[in-house]
């Protein structure tokens, strides 16, 4: 009897038939397909043994032209040049000095400076109020760092008058630290025409034979 009810509600549509004399029971967690999440739906029908492999994208490979190539072939080819290290000379220890000049029309008169004494100086004033020079001056070590190696120093000087003694006869008081020239007329220095006052003499026609 059982059996054709069954068939007869299969027949209807119907899948499950209970009869009403059967036991109900409660399900611990009903549930309905529509309710479950789709990534636990996903899951349960991957069996448990087999693992999920991700697909991972591939890098194309790079991209070496023919000229990278050819570079890198010519630089293991050529040998390395060695590295030569030059020397640094080093640098001429030379004191500070200090060349003052009076420039005439023919003439410049060159004293150094640069430990000169209260009475040098008053002598040396009397001497540029007397032939109303021009008054110059040049001082070492010179202002560019690159230059105070002291292996220029006398082209230095040598600039200096080159400047200011242009076609005019050149005349030391005394002596030019570190500047030999011959073609320069040394007479007393300062301390010396103190010393000997004669000397003054001397100085002054010189003067008035080179300009007059």
């Amino acid at each position: 009897m059982i059996g054709h009810s069954r068939e007869v509600l299969a027949s209807l549509g119907i899948d499950v038939w209970i009869s009403r004399g059967a036991v109900c029971q409660e399900l611990s967690n009903p549930s309905i397909w529509r309710d479950q999440n789709t990534v636990e739906l996903v899951m349960e029908q991957i069996p448990h043994h087999q693992p999920i492999i991700e697909k991972v994208p591939l890098l194309p490979d790079p991209i070496v032209s023919f000229e990278s190539e050819k570079v890198l072939e010519q630089s293991k080819e050529k040998p390395l040049e060695p590295i030569i290290e030059q020397d640094v000379r080093p640098a001429l220890k030379i004191e500070s000095f200090n060349i003052q000049a009076l420039v005439l029309p023919y003439l410049v008169i060159l004293m150094e400076g640069s430990n000169i004494t209260a009475d040098q100086q008053l002598l040396w004033a009397n001497i540029q109020r007397g032939i109303h020079a021009e008054f110059s001056e040049l001082n070492w070590p010179f202002a560019l760092p690159d230059l105070q190696d002291g292996y220029a120093v006398e082209s230095y000087i040598q600039g200096f008058l080159d400047v200011i003694s242009m076609d005019k006869n050149i005349l030391t008081l005394g002596e030019i630290p570190h500047y030999q020239k011959s073609n320069i007329t040394h007479l007393a220095s300062l301390q010396e025409m103190l010393d000997e006052p004669l000397l003054k003499k001397r100085l002054w026609k010189f003067i008035q034979t080179k300009t007059g």
